[in-house]
């Protein structure tokens, strides 16, 4: 009563492969992509608790431009590396 035409079966067959390729490659590069996030926001951390603690020294030496530069520094980098992760995470 009903027949399936073996060439549907074939490009199934290759659809698959190909997704299962791509989804592979992109999966490799969003797991480097998450390390280089993590430790972008792992920095950041480090150095918002390096600033609050020396609140006092900063406030005595006049280091706050400093430590803002080096803060919007980061967050640009950790921005940069989110917004890169996001794209792979759409594709895939």
């Amino acid at each position: 009563m009903y027949y399936v035409n073996p060439m549907f079966a074939y490009i199934l067959a290759a659809w698959l492969l190909l997704f299962a390729t791509f989804s592979i490659y992109l999966s490799q590069h969003l797991i480097e992509l998450s390390d280089r996030h993590a430790d972008s926001e792992s920095i950041i951390s480090g150095q918002l608790v390096d600033s609050i603690t020396n609140v006092s020294n900063i406030r005595i030496f006049a280091g706050a431009k400093y430590e803002q530069s080096r803060l919007d520094n980061q967050l640009l980098v950790t921005k940069k590396t989110f917004q890169t992760k996001e794209i792979y995470l759409v594709i895939l």
